[in-house]
């Protein structure tokens, strides 16, 4: 694995646990009631799925179970509400 695709899983490990951190100790209508709330998990959930697709396909290859999984499929499990943060981004709320 090469050097520059071990930072573009740090980021997404980094971010992921972020993510989780936010959300820890909180229920599914904070983030409707708090956009800081909102907003920090949206962020993260864009910078991994930013860095999933920087990862060549070399390492994709070389580690088939994650091969083919798509931004918000890798993020999943540190955010509650991923078509809401799709939306967020989108601009379309």
């Amino acid at each position: 694995m090469n050097e520059r695709d071990i930072v573009h899983l740090r980021h997404m490990l980094d971010e992921t646990r972020k993510a989780q951190e936010f959300i820890q100790t909180r229920i599914r209508d904070d983030l409707d009631s708090e956009e800081l709330l909102a907003n920090g998990v949206c962020y993260a959930r864009q910078i991994v799925g930013e860095a999933a697709s920087q990862v060549t396909a070399e390492t994709r290859t070389q580690h088939p179970k994650y091969n083919g999984k798509t931004s918000s499929e890798c993020a999943s499990g540190s955010c509650m509400v991923m078509s809401e943060c799709k939306t967020r981004l989108s601009g379309t709320s």
